[in-house]
C-alpha cells in the first residue's frame, strides 16, 4: 500500500526533529559538553532560546563556577589588576562589580 504525503512527511520530521542541536550551546565553552550535544525537538529548542540561558550574564556566571576560590571562599574579579585584587563572596556580587566598572567585558 502506497503512503500518503502526510504519513511519509510525518515520520520524516519527527526523525528530524529529535536531531535538532542549539548552536548558541556548541559555541558556547561555558556550557557542559552533555548540553552542546544535546539534540532538541523543534519545539523543545524554541523553549531552551527563550530564557537567559545564552545572554552574557548567565555565561559569565557558569564561568565563575568553574573558578577557584581563595582561601577565605572568596572569588577574584578576572577582569581587575593584580594590584587592585578585589574579592567577593559570590558569583553575584562579582557580576554586580563587573556590570558597574567592567561594562565592556559583559557587553562583549
Amino acid at each position: 500500500m502506497r503512503k500518503t504525503y502526510a504519513e511519509v512527511s510525518a515520520r520524516f520530521d519527527a526523525t528530524l526533529l529529535t536531531t535538532l542541536r542549539c548552536i548558541k550551546c556548541h559555541l558556547d565553552a561555558t556550557v557542559p559538553l552533555e548540553q552542546q550535544t544535546m539534540g532538541y525537538t523543534r519545539s523543545e529548542l524554541d523553549k531552551h532560546l527563550e530564557p537567559d540561558f545564552h545572554n552574557r550574564r548567565e555565561q559569565i556566571k557558569r564561568l565563575f563556577c568553574g573558578l577557584q576560590k581563595d582561601d577565605l571562599g572568596r572569588f577574584k574579579c578576572p577582569c581587575c589588576s593584580v594590584h587592585h585584587p578585589q574579592k567577593y563572596r559570590d558569583d553575584e556580587e562579582v557580576l554586580a562589580h563587573m556590570e558597574s566598572e567592567h561594562e565592556e567585558a559583559m557587553n562583549s
